[in-house]
């Protein structure tokens, strides 16, 4: 392995733990806003998430590659689809946390890693090595133990795990710069949210600006959403499941590495040449690449 190759794989590892990190410490945040429903939080996560995403874009002048985007119709369709994978993750994380549901949440978060790493296998021919396959065959065995001993179906677990796996495959499948993407998503869901709380605040049951406390949680739950989630997708843009999850094996790609596409989005992180001539619509297959 070159060297370039190691600090790109230590890089990937590093955004996977802060995004993971950030998430394990999450649950603190939503228990501060236990008197809102969870649909509730997570419609205003939504806004708060994409009216930040919007400044960060408008001071790093990136609207003219949102606009590229869109013009390429296979992935603006799995953005979508990724788009509804984390708007039921984030609902179903939020109500299981709120409703004393922690232990079925964090099970789920044990469970996705292998999730992860089977969707990693066989959908991107991702291979492990014995050492790592034994190893996910002991993390295997501890997950179902605990799953046994919870008594109950764990349909919580499962849905976070499967919506969050199925929600890294889908980014990775779409390379494109984690802000970019996740402005895209934000963008989708933004109109379903804005009917949502029009429809709490007709019934008078709107949370935000009922106190200074509350409102300034649910604006913070933007940037509680942001930073984790474009650690994570960071890390997917280089090696996508075994990096994120337990282990990898993979090859080199030729798109953004982790340390060009996380924070510095408007001084230091150049657009990805993401190899996008498979989602190409017909009106843009004259062009070399998608950001060239």
């Amino acid at each position: 392995m070159t060297h370039s190759a190691s600090t790109e794989k230590t890089l990937g590892f590093l955004y996977a733990l802060a995004a993971f990190f950030a998430w394990g410490v999450l649950p603190i945040y939503w228990k501060f806003l236990h008197d809102v429903a969870a649909l509730q939080i997570m419609l205003n996560r939504v806004v708060w998430c994409l009216f930040f995403l919007v400044i960060a874009l408008t001071a790093g002048k990136r609207w003219g590659e949102v606009r590229e985007l869109l013009r390429v119709r296979k992935a603006v369709l799995l953005l979508c689809c990724s788009s509804l994978m984390i708007a039921a993750n984030w609902l179903i994380y939020i109500w299981s946390v709120n409703s004393n549901h922690m232990v079925e949440a964090s099970l789920g978060y044990y469970i996705n890693p292998l999730i992860s790493v089977l969707l990693g296998m066989v959908f991107l021919k991702e291979t492990t090595t014995a050492g790592k396959g034994l190893a996910l065959l002991f993390a295997f065995a501890g997950v179902t133990f605990s799953m046994v001993q919870l008594g109950t179906f764990p349909w919580i677990s499962l849905s976070l795990a499967f919506s969050f796996a199925l929600y890294g495959l889908l980014r990775k499948l779409v390379h494109v710069h984690p802000f970019i993407g996740l402005t895209l998503e934000a963008l989708i869901l933004f109109p379903f949210a804005l009917i949502g709380l029009f429809l709490y605040a007709r019934q008078d049951a709107l949370a935000f600006g009922t106190d200074l406390r509350t409102t300034l949680l649910l604006i913070g739950s933007g940037i509680a959403t942001i930073f984790p989630l474009v650690c994570f997708a960071a890390a997917s843009q280089e090696k996508y499941s075994q990096t994120n999850s337990v282990t990898r094996n993979r090859e080199e790609e030729p798109h953004a590495t982790p340390e060009t596409c996380a924070f510095d989005l408007w001084r230091t992180c150049p657009t990805p040449p993401c190899e996008f001539t498979r989602y190409r619509s017909r009106d843009t297959r004259r062009r070399r690449s998608f950001f060239s």
